[in-house]
């Protein structure tokens, strides 16, 4: 798939970039009672570079509901980050390939608890 675009059907949308490259962003997704906080910067090749990935950032805690919602894809081995996905915030739901409105192939891939 074409970074930048997701999967609709049979169909593959666009993804329409409503933010300036460069600028950091924030998405969170929560675990019982975490809230894990993804930093990323979309960069010009419509990937993302991911800053930072935890669950002690107060921002995602007090912003849950404001920021979007966030799952990483790893591979199943060495648990690698290798996609971002997204979605705005739904209560009692989670970000998954099939409802995400946003997906990112991941320029820095590595383990998922190494962007610390």
């Amino acid at each position: 798939m074409v970074p930048g675009h997701y999967r609709h059907g049979l169909q593959v949308l666009k993804i329409q970039k409503t933010f300036q490259m460069s600028e950091i962003k924030k998405a969170t997704k929560r675990l019982i009672d975490s809230v894990w906080t993804v930093t990323y910067k979309l960069l010009e090749n419509g990937k993302v570079e991911i800053l930072g990935y935890n669950r002690e950032d107060r921002e995602g805690y007090e912003k849950e509901g404001k920021l979007p919602m966030c799952r990483i894809l790893e591979e199943e081995k060495g648990r690698i980050a290798k996609e971002l996905l997204l979605m705005p915030y739904e209560s009692h739901t989670f970000c998954n390939e099939s409802n995400c409105t946003e997906r990112y192939v991941i320029e820095n891939q590595k383990n998922i608890f190494s962007y610390s």
